[in-house]
C-alpha cells in the first residue's frame, strides 16, 4: 500500500514544486529559475501519464529537461537573456546622454569635478566653465561614470 501512495503523490510534488519555482522567479530575477520550474511541471504531468518511471529515470529526465529549455531558450532568445547594446557595444543609454538636461549638485570648477543629477541619479561631472549648485546644465558627453556639461543658455 505505501508504493501505491507513493507513486499516486509523486507526480503531484513534482507539479507543486514547478509551481513554486515558477512563481519564485517573480522574487529572484535572471530568469533561470522559471526553467527549472518549468521542467518540474513537465516531469509531474509526465508522472500523471506514467507512474511507474524509475527515480533515475525521473532525475535525468528533469536535469535534461532543465537544462535543455535553459540553454535553449538563451540560445534561441538572446536579447532576452542578454539584454540589448548598441552598435558601438557600449551601453544603449550612452547614445542618448549627450543633449539631456541635468542639475548641478555640488559646484563644478574648470579642472576639478561637482556632482549633477542626472536621471534620477547623482553623477560625477566636469566642465570648463564655473557652474554654481542649482545650474541647468546640458551634458555634452559621457566618459564611463563621468559626464561633461555646459551650462545651459537660454
Amino acid at each position: 500500500m505505501l508504493d501505491w501512495l507513493q507513486n499516486s503523490l509523486r507526480p503531484a510534488v513534482w507539479c507543486i514544486a514547478g509551481i513554486l519555482l515558477v512563481f519564485a522567479e517573480a522574487i529572484v530575477p535572471g530568469f533561470i529559475i522559471f526553467f527549472f520550474g518549468l521542467a518540474a511541471l513537465l516531469v509531474g504531468l509526465l508522472l500523471f501519464a506514467v507512474p511507474d518511471l524509475p527515480v533515475t529515470v525521473v532525475l535525468a529526465l528533469y536535469l535534461a529537461l532543465s537544462l535543455g529549455l535553459l540553454f535553449g531558450c538563451r540560445a534561441l532568445f538572446p536579447e532576452t537573456f542578454r539584454g540589448r547594446r548598441s552598435r558601438s557595444g557600449q551601453d544603449p543609454d550612452e547614445d542618448n546622454v549627450a543633449g539631456a538636461r541635468a542639475f548641478v549638485r555640488t559646484p563644478i570648477r574648470p579642472g576639478s569635478e561637482g556632482r549633477v543629477d542626472f536621471r534620477g541619479s547623482e553623477w560625477t561631472a566636469v566642465s570648463d566653465e564655473d557652474l554654481p549648485v542649482g545650474a541647468e546644465v546640458e551634458i555634452v558627453s559621457r566618459n564611463n561614470i563621468t559626464l561633461t556639461v555646459r551650462k545651459v543658455t537660454r
